[in-house]
């Protein structure tokens, strides 16, 4: 049971080494390519019409658990028991 836990040991150091030295060139790649996405036009448009649709959603939200509440008569929404 030592043995393959020495191996074990030995193989995962081994494949962290070698993943760190190509995974640092690809993170940089991901986060380049992940960059030029976040600051692309059509994601631009996409930020400005979520943030203008936020208030109405949230409020409907708001209005849609206070409707749940009231109708279950305060108790929790799921139907379990409270915690008090």
């Amino acid at each position: 049971m030592n043995r393959f836990r020495t191996g074990l040991v030995l193989g995962l150091a081994a494949g962290y080494v070698l993943g760190t030295r190509a995974g640092r060139e690809r993170y940089e790649q991901i986060a380049r390519a992940a960059k030029a996405a976040w600051q692309s036009q059509p994601a631009q448009k996409m930020r400005t019409e979520v943030s203008h649709a936020m208030p109405a959603a949230v409020s409907m939200a708001v209005e849609k658990v206070g409707d749940l509440r009231h109708h279950n008569g305060d108790r929790d929404i799921a139907g379990a028991m409270p915690l008090d």
